[in-house]
């Protein structure tokens, strides 16, 4: 079974969040979404963060929209007071 993905996929607009030093961090695609919720942020791992974090998967897998990644993501960073 071979799962085709596209790891180069970018948003049109970037989503500016804070990182645990508080400073302002562009994140440009789901692959940048996954590695910051996974990496960056893992003690925060509530509904929200789960969600995105498979939304990210199924966009990076082509399984759903970057949009839907986008909004899923931006709604965790809120929800977490992490927008920038």
């Amino acid at each position: 079974m071979v799962i085709e993905t596209s790891f180069d996929v970018r948003w049109r607009e970037p989503v500016w969040v804070k990182t645990s030093a508080g400073i302002p961090q562009a994140v440009r695609g789901p692959r940048q979404a996954l590695d910051f919720l996974t990496y960056r942020r893992p003690a925060l791992s509530d509904g929200a963060f789960e969600s995105a974090k498979r939304l990210c998967i199924q966009a990076l897998r082509k399984e759903t929209t970057c949009d839907a990644a986008r909004r899923s993501f931006i709604d965790a960073a809120r929800q977490a007071d992490l927008d920038a």
